[in-house]
């Protein structure tokens, strides 16, 4: 998989094996 540039990912440290649990308040379903 990989981070598209000048996006949000791309701006944080994020590593390959974290989670995104919530977007914008809201938690995204494990489905």
């Amino acid at each position: 998989q990989e981070v598209f540039p000048d996006t949000p990912a791309s701006n944080t440290p994020l590593r390959k094996c974290d989670r995104i649990i919530e977007i914008d308040d809201k938690y995204v379903d494990k489905d």
